[in-house]
């Protein structure tokens, strides 16, 4: 594999390794794919089409790789986003070249089988009973700030028409919010609650809008909407002592 494009193009990456280090690439035919996952569960998802890169000379295989090492790096590319990043294979190692310095990561080992490689597919149509709706993401980021205690509190999802209402729940006090969404559709009896820990890490400002799918007792899915990337995450539902 070897991959040449502008840094600017990966900085998602950064926000990815953010809930899991570990990572899937696969260069497809027309597009580089990074997928995240805990377990058999996809957690998230990143996409760039072939026509953003350089140079574009795709794997057979997928590369498992570890990039908690790579702070630094993606510092620097946030702080030059246009200079040009190269990303190569070579004796089970993957090289990152940015200015002028090469960073290292020894691959790891793939121990799926080939029948889980197979069952780990993520979904990608909508559910025909979940919410969804577009919402701003300064929204989100100030309803997620750290003016709220930072334990790993739930929080609770629910809308009604035109309205995304939004709760933390802690052992003092529950905190609400409500966010008119830019368009959407929902159903009765659609409230579910996730983590807020993993949700902070989801939340990012590589897009001024996200739209949100939910639907009670099921995973909560935030799509980035952007011309440049698709960015998609997964997150399960969390469950509430009665």
């Amino acid at each position: 594999m070897k991959l040449e494009i502008q840094a600017k193009h990966l900085l998602p990456l950064k926000h990815l390794a953010e809930i899991k280090n570990e990572l899937y690439f696969e260069t497809k035919e027309n597009f580089f794919e990074v997928l995240a996952f805990d377990g058999n569960a996809l957690m998230g998802k990143f996409c760039l089409k072939k026509d953003k890169f350089i140079i574009y000379e795709k794997e057979e295989e997928s590369i498992y790789v570890d990039l908690k090492d790579l702070k630094l790096l993606f510092t620097k590319m946030s702080k030059s986003p246009d200079t040009i990043i190269t990303i190569f294979t070579k004796d089970n190692c993957i090289y990152f070249d940015f200015l002028e310095r090469k960073y290292k990561l020894v691959l790891l080992e793939d121990i799926r089988s080939d029948k889980e490689k197979e069952t780990k597919k993520h979904p990608t149509a909508k559910r025909e009973k979940a919410c969804y709706c577009i919402i701003a993401m300064d929204k989100m980021l100030d309803f997620l700030g750290d003016s709220f205690i930072d334990t790993d509190e739930s929080v609770t999802f629910e809308m009604d028409k035109d309205m995304l209402y939004l709760a933390i729940n802690t052992e003092i006090k529950e905190l609400k919010d409500q966010m008119l969404v830019a368009s959407g559709n929902f159903f009765p009896d659609n409230k579910c609650s996730y983590s807020k820990t993993l949700l902070k890490y989801m939340f990012n400002k590589l897009s001024t809008q996200i739209e949100l799918e939910w639907e009670k007792k099921s995973y909560l899915r935030v799509t980035y909407l952007s011309d440049n990337f698709d960015l998609i995450y997964f997150l399960a539902p969390r469950v509430e002592n009665d």
